[in-house]
């Protein structure tokens, strides 16, 4: 464990180190003195405490190489961080949001996806969140042109889903849209064993996507909801080669009201499973990133964060977020 931790809660926050070992996924990792800036946020002390540091016996320096978090370096290792991914929905293309999945309650927020994707980009995202409405909502991708203008535009990993139900929509998305993971939720629902085989055909490229409402899985674009929970389907595929599960609550997404208890559980189970866990739904403000990061410390396994109408209507700021997040590589 660390022999020294020293903190203070000044906006740059420098942490001293001196040479300690901690626990990581296959062995231990060693730190030797170093001086690590940390830019964050003006937050309590506590917050800071818990934000920096999670405890050792909780697996602190940690390898999930399916899901390629954020991560600083401090001496000779990287510490990963929680990830926040902006999202982009597409609808008609363009970019939009809805509240708790409804298509008949949108707002637009840019008639140009691309300029969106590179203003979050501009900002220090390092990997976007896409979903294509339509294709939600048709059964099939609609918007694969938009989404490859914003792949080849800013060059960053992008996740997408939305109507990818099949093995060549799973091709297509990948080899001509160019995004790096695909994202399945009602066929992987319908067809459990389908998605595992699909999940070893493309190993790390496939992420599924739990959208639920009250824990209860929906689908078919969240206008339907199943009987199914979201436990018992994500047990379901504990221990494939899955590039993460993201898991929404849609009674929390674009509502502005953040994260309820109830979800934050939902996180924590789930990553308890050992799945890489991208929370979504609910995150509107610095304190939820606070909630979500103190899960992650003492759950590694969630490992990013979605936000979408916070950053539209700035009660979120992606630059802000990022540097309390994370700092970069040297």
């Amino acid at each position: 464990m660390l022999s020294e931790q020293e903190c203070s809660t000044r906006t740059s926050l420098h942490v001293n180190l001196r040479c300690g070992i901690l626990p990581g996924a296959s062995g231990t990792g060693v730190i030797c003195r170093s001086d690590l800036p940390v830019h964050a946020i003006e937050r309590p002390r506590s917050d800071l405490l818990n934000r920096v540091f999670a405890p050792a016996t909780t697996g602190f320096v940690r390898s999930t190489p399916s899901i390629q978090p954020f991560a600083v370096r401090c001496g000779q290792i990287e510490i990963e961080m929680l990830q926040l991914l902006p999202a982009i929905d597409l609808l008609d293309g363009r970019c939009v949001r809805l509240r708790q999945g409804n298509y008949d309650d949108s707002t637009v927020f840019s008639d140009d996806p691309v300029d969106m994707a590179r203003r979050w980009q501009d900002e220090g995202a390092e990997r976007l969140h896409l979903v294509d409405l339509d294709g939600a909502k048709a059964g099939h991708p609609v918007n694969q042109n938009v989404v490859r203008r914003i792949v080849e535009a800013t060059g960053l990993p992008c996740q997408l889903g939305g109507g990818i139900r099949d093995e060549q929509a799973i091709l297509q998305t990948l080899e001509e849209a160019g995004v790096d993971r695909v994202i399945l939720g009602t066929k992987a629902l319908r067809e459990p064993d389908w998605f595992v085989q699909m999940c070893q055909r493309f190993p790390q490229r496939l992420a599924l996507g739990l959208d639920a409402r009250d824990s209860r899985i929906a689908t078919d674009g969240w206008l339907e909801v199943s009987d199914v929970s979201v436990m018992d389907l994500a047990r379901r595929f504990v221990g494939i080669p899955l590039a993460a599960v993201i898991y929404t609550n849609i009674a929390n997404d674009g509502m502005m009201q953040g994260i309820d208890e109830a979800t934050l559980q939902d996180f924590r189970d789930l990553a308890d499973l050992g799945l890489p866990v991208i929370a979504s739904g609910g995150v509107t403000s610095i304190e939820d990133i606070v909630a979500l990061n103190r899960i992650h410390a003492e759950h590694p396994q969630l490992v990013g964060a979605i936000t979408g109408r916070a950053i539209y209507e700035g009660t979120l700021n992606v630059r802000e977020t990022i540097a309390y997040l994370r700092e970069p590589l040297a």
